[in-house]
């Protein structure tokens, strides 16, 4: 089959209507000698579906060691790894998310779901069509 010149016009002018949809920056600084690393994070973040949102979900995976009791912890407890339950809680890791804001750099309300820690939940200020 030949591939001819349309073909590749119609390739590219798909690939530009999939691409870049949403975007993320990430800027990240670590502190080895606290085991630490601070995260500044941006996403842009374009709604496609045909429902208003007024909350985004994020998974904060890093936040799934926080505790003995998160889903994960109970996966291990199941699998009999005992190593994640005998560990620190310094040494287990956990997330702190200070601030979320919107386009405007206006305070978002958010929280972590208390079933599902390694969840963020972010209540947007103006729903997104």
């Amino acid at each position: 089959m030949k591939f001819s010149l349309i073909h590749l016009i119609a390739l590219i002018g798909l690939c530009q209507l999939t691409f870049g949809q949403n975007k993320m920056e990430v800027r990240a600084t670590f502190d080895t000698d606290k085991s630490q690393a601070k995260i500044l994070q941006y996403i842009e973040y374009k709604n496609t579906s045909n429902t208003t949102l007024d909350t985004i979900y994020f998974n904060d995976w890093s936040n799934s060691f926080s505790t003995k009791k998160t889903p994960l912890a109970m996966r291990f407890a199941e699998e009999y790894d005992t190593g994640f339950f005998f560990a620190k809680n310094e040494e287990r890791g956990f997330t702190t998310v200070f601030t979320v804001t919107d386009h405007q750099n206006k305070s978002l309300n958010f929280e972590h779901l208390k079933a599902h820690p390694d969840v963020l939940e972010v209540v947007l200020d103006q729903p997104l069509l």
